[in-house]
């Protein structure tokens, strides 16, 4: 995150976004344990008590006493419109899903909003699919968001998104699929079975489905059957990460804005833990064999 200043602000944002296709070509993994129990965390939020309330086009997730307001528009096209405004936000951007996913981050201020709704007015096209927020709850903000961007005035360009960067790929089940989950499983486990050698491998979100790509041509040695001592401690790190239901800001809006982004309901995070309950070692085996076959017969 940056913070610009107005005669700089204009400049970033011309040069940046066309490049959005190549300087964001890869992600983390997608719905994988994470560590949410850090001592320098931020205030934190249960899964379980969270609620997405919908005004117009804004899907806000209320969060009681958060200190920043976080605002993520998608878009079905890439601003094309220089302009040089002042802008006190911190700004990120993304691909996502076929997506253009635009963030900034602000105080919990009135003033600090209009004005960046008064830049976003201008400078995006008219292709919003989606508004997503996270802070606090206000009817009137929700209201005056959602009737800035009706109709913005910017102009757009297509998002073209480029082949994914490797020597080999993986593509995976769809988000909605209980079969994502095994898959992400198994390619923990490929990742285990080449950490003893020179292959580094990263996640691709740009499309509608996410690719796994290695930076080295990958062989069908290394997608044999997975055996239960190779499933238990996997399954048990998904399972354990699924527990801590605690999340902070940044993590419960990325969920929301993916949620949005592939069409799920926010609910599809909620319930991480019944969904693991649902994966067997025979699934991440079909998902080994998924995998077999896309190496056997590239995309």
């Amino acid at each position: 995150m940056f913070h610009f200043r107005r005669r700089t602000l204009w400049i970033i944002i011309y040069i940046t976004i066309p490049m959005i296709i190549i300087l964001n070509n890869l992600g983390s993994d997608p719905d994988v344990p994470e560590n949410v129990v850090s001592a320098s965390s931020n205030q934190r939020w249960s899964l379980d008590n969270v609620e997405v309330r919908s005004i117009g086009s804004v899907q806000w997730l209320a969060l009681p006493s958060a200190d920043s307001l976080i605002m993520s528009i998608v878009l079905n096209a890439i601003p094309s419109t220089s302009l040089a405004v002042d802008n006190s936000s911190a700004f990120s951007s993304q691909l996502q899903g076929g997506k253009l996913v635009l963030t900034l981050t602000n105080p919990v201020n009135k003033a600090v909003l209009e004005e960046s709704l008064l830049f976003l007015e201008q400078w995006l096209p008219g292709n919003i699919e989606s508004i997503v927020v996270s802070g606090p709850f206000n009817t009137q903000w929700a209201e005056l968001i959602d009737r800035a961007l009706a109709e913005t005035r910017g102009e757009g360009i297509e998002i073209n998104i480029s082949s994914s960067r490797g020597l080999a790929h993986l593509t995976s089940p769809p988000m909605q699929s209980q079969d994502q989950l095994a898959f992400l499983m198994a390619v923990s486990i490929i990742k285990q079975r080449l950490s003893g050698y020179d292959i580094q491998m990263s996640w691709d979100h740009r499309r509608e489905r996410s690719v796994v790509t290695f930076n080295s041509t990958l062989s069908t040695d290394v997608l044999f059957d997975v055996n239960a001592s190779e499933f238990k401690p996997i399954y048990e790190a998904f399972v354990e990460s699924a527990k801590a239901r605690n999340r902070t800001q940044s993590q419960l809006h990325r969920y929301l804005q993916t949620a949005i982004v592939y069409n799920v309901p926010f609910r599809f995070f909620v319930e991480q833990p019944e969904r693991l309950a649902n994966v067997s070692i025979k699934d991440v085996n079909r998902m080994m064999e998924y995998a077999l076959e896309q190496i056997k017969t590239p995309q």
